[in-house]
């Protein structure tokens, strides 16, 4: 149970350490409020419950087959899960998830999800047992807690206060929902199983269940890895990744190299525009597009602001921002941007489809994240904005991007990869990076599951 809900923990744990020693946290979203309350399962499963209500849970009847689980609402969790499904067509036994806004989007695109749910009597007692022994488990912990040195104090006992909640009204969810996930496996004759996350719980869940009930899992690679947190250790029989550089991020992190299989990303099947990379003349009028990603609130709005500052060596540019959709709070941007004056040239989204942002765009600007293999997938030339030239952890550096910290930077990298040449010599490193971009992916992992499945 402890490991199903490491990723929840460590966030927990990471927003204390930093309040402990000092450093502003950030505002915390409703969410995370939840979480931290360990209300977030029960509020999930009501939603849930209210989808659900007047679905029949089909079963299977025909030969084994390969089934999905989709765990958490962020388009890099859902649309491979999504469009594997629609590769699969007739050959997929089943879809499930346990959230209701990835129910919906299943809903959306006709695939008939199935929801992890438990009989409502059933799900009651069997929260009611957890709770009780897990309950008496912490305070046998909590009697004799361990150490937990942070900057040369003990913090155990504020430690294990921020944890309390999570523990005693999260973590009894678990019995249910993985009872709910044996039987899901069950009822549709699994042979194989496919996540997009085995660290987060529900994943971690079901590549457990599989294994107990001789099913094969699988995990499709989510995102670029910028942490080990909510990447590793990789617990899946199979692990489906996009290109040779995550394949070489995944060893190099030790991972066995005979469960990895590169067959790209089915996100990226539709990414090509026919722009391919051709050249745009820089100058005024140009269309910048910022993909924030989930690291702390002071860099992201120190790098809001390096860009806020290049406008002016950018004459009648026009900037939109993309905010992470599965993060927290950004309210902080939309301060800054009402600070700075600059509502009238910036657009700030947050939900909308990453592609058309990408055709309209002369010019992706990225700190860390996957939208910068997105846009080169695209042909939307890309600028790194960085402040140190040590950066161990990036999936970015072998691409050799345009990389600055100043607005003058900004301005000057800008101007110079809007004039195309820099596909012309780099498209084996976007190859490599980015991985196959011949519409395929999907397909492939469809087959690879198939293939997996089969006797």
């Amino acid at each position: 149970m402890g490991w199903a809900t490491h990723v929840e923990a460590y966030q927990i744990l990471f927003r204390l350490a930093l309040i402990e020693i000092g450093v502003p946290s950030g505002r915390v979203s409703p969410m995370t409020r939840l979480k931290e309350l360990g209300l977030d399962r029960a509020i999930r499963q009501a939603g849930l419950r209210v989808l659900a209500r007047g679905r029949s849970q089909a079963g299977h009847s025909g030969p084994r087959t390969p089934v999905i689980v989709i765990e958490i609402p962020t388009p890099s969790m859902m649309e491979p899960g999504i469009r594997v499904a629609h590769a699969l067509g007739d050959q997929l036994g089943g879809i499930a998830t346990t959230d209701p806004r990835v129910h919906r989007a299943l809903n959306r695109e006709g695939l008939a999800p199935q929801s992890l749910l438990l009989p409502l009597s059933e799900q009651r007692q069997q929260l009611h047992d957890a709770s009780q022994a897990i309950h008496r488990l912490w305070e046998a912990m909590a009697a004799e807690p361990p150490v937990m040195p942070l900057a040369g104090v003990d913090v155990s006992a504020q430690a294990l206060g921020s944890l309390r909640a999570l523990v005693l009204r999260s973590m009894p969810w678990l019995v249910p929902e993985r009872e709910s996930i044996r039987r899901f496996l069950d009822r549709t004759a699994a042979a194989a199983v496919a996540v997009t996350s085995d660290q987060h719980r529900v994943g971690r869940l079901v590549v457990q269940a599989a294994r107990a009930q001789g099913v094969a899992s699988v995990l499709l690679q989510h995102g670029m890895p910028q942490a080990r947190i909510g990447m590793l250790p990789v617990i899946a029989d199979h692990l489906v990744v996009w290109s040779t550089t995550a394949r070489g991020w995944f060893i190099a992190n030790g991972t066995d190299p005979s469960v990895i299989h590169v067959l790209g990303n089915p996100r990226f099947d539709d990414a090509l525009t026919g722009r391919g990379g051709s050249p745009r003349p820089a100058g005024s009028g140009m269309s910048l597009l910022l993909a924030l990603s989930p690291a702390s609130e002071a860099l992201n709005t120190v790098v809001v602001e390096v860009v806020l500052a290049s406008r002016r060596l950018l004459p009648g540019s026009r900037l939109t921002i993309k905010l992470h959709p599965g993060w927290r709070d950004w309210s902080f941007i939309r301060q800054l941007i009402r600070r700075e004056q600059a509502d009238a040239w910036v657009t700030i989204l947050q939900y909308e489809p990453m592609k058309p942002l990408l055709d309209a765009a002369d010019v992706v600007l990225v700190h860390e994240s996957t939208v910068a293999l997105e846009s080169l997938a695209a042909g939307t030339p890309v600028v790194r904005i960085a402040f140190s030239d040590e950066d161990p952890t990036s999936q970015l550096s072998d691409l050799d991007l345009p990389v600055t910290g100043t607005p003058e930077g900004v301005a000057q990298a800008v101007a110079e990869v809007a004039g195309g040449a820099y596909f012309v010599s780099r498209r084996a490193a976007i190859a490599a990076a980015v991985g196959p971009l011949d519409g395929g992916s999907a397909g492939r992992v469809a087959a690879f599951l198939e293939a997996v499945a089969s006797p």
